[in-house]
């Protein structure tokens, strides 16, 4: 078991924090999966994080795999939605705040944001209750 007060951490390493996107630090990448790094925050502190591929395959309504099977094509109408994904994408980005579910697979390993989450009061209790029982 994690004890982040001992300092003993099982990899891999799964943890939840209710923040917001503050900067984006790479290009949205789309060679074989989605790819980007961001900068998360909970309003103490920030985490570097490279955000999952199924999370802005979510948002953009297709996988990276699809968008340049499309980009490829000259379709009008394929590109507007193509436009509309990554618009999309960008404004969640910009105006998310919720938990985020973060895993870390080893002590090198950039952290790796998996999923985001609604806050909700059970996820607000839940997430109080465990920064009273590590920090006291």
């Amino acid at each position: 078991e994690n004890d982040l007060r001992t300092n003993k951490i099982i990899f891999p390493f799964t943890f939840h924090v209710k923040a917001y996107f503050s900067t984006l630090l790479s290009p949205l990448n789309s060679h074989d999966k989605w790819h980007v790094k961001a900068r998360i925050n909970d309003g103490t502190n920030y985490l570097d994080v490279d955000v999952s591929d199924s999370i802005l395959s979510g948002m953009i309504g297709f996988s990276a795999k699809e968008f340049n099977k499309l980009k490829l094509g000259s379709d009008v109408h394929q590109r507007k939605i193509m436009q509309q994904g990554l618009q999309n994408c960008q404004q969640t980005l910009s105006q998310i705040n919720c938990v985020m579910e973060i895993i870390i697979l080893n002590p090198s390993a950039v952290p790796l944001l998996i999923q985001l989450k609604q806050s909700t009061i059970y996820n607000m209790k839940n997430l109080i209750t465990r920064v009273k029982n590590c920090c006291h």
